[in-house]
């Protein structure tokens, strides 16, 4: 039988403003970017949705982006690699602060938003182009740097 992971980016409110029904998505995904306060979201929204992931069980993933949230992550806010990899240690950190409260793992990171966009189209070939290499290496440096393993993706 074939196996995918069906994914979705919940947690993107922010405040009194509800995007979208993050309980429903959370019980039909298996795999869930977290927005993490750099573009989307905040503490409370963070907390409420991995409440939601620690209820129905889907893997978690930190979802960082530029800081952006006049234009929801959506515009390149032009970065080099160091200014990417301490916004996305932020970001991540945030994220994985607020799962210990809850008590659940942050598994992987995809970036979010123009942030991913950025490193898709320095080169233009996706996953190989030297801007993602870049952003990936300054990532890895910092959350290795912090104790943080780095493992294959896993399913739940």
């Amino acid at each position: 039988m074939m196996r995918i992971d069906l994914n979705a980016n919940p947690g993107e409110s922010f405040g009194p403003w509800a995007l979208c029904d993050d309980a429903q998505m959370m019980s039909i995904v298996t795999s869930a970017n977290i927005a993490n306060g750099g573009d989307a979201s905040d503490p409370d929204t963070m907390y409420r949705t991995l409440a939601l992931a620690r209820d129905n069980g889907p893997n978690l993933g930190a979802h960082p982006g530029c800081t952006d949230r006049e234009g929801s992550g959506r515009r390149v806010i032009p970065m080099s690699p160091d200014e990417i990899g301490r916004i996305c240690a932020a970001q991540i950190g945030a994220l994985m602060g607020i799962s210990a409260q809850v008590g659940l793992p942050v598994r992987y990171v995809k970036p979010r938003g123009a942030l991913g966009n950025m490193a898709v189209h320095s080169v233009g070939a996706h996953g190989g182009s030297a801007g993602a290499l870049g952003m990936a290496r300054e990532i890895r440096k910092r959350l290795t740097a912090h104790g943080v393993q780095i493992t294959k993706f896993l399913m739940p």
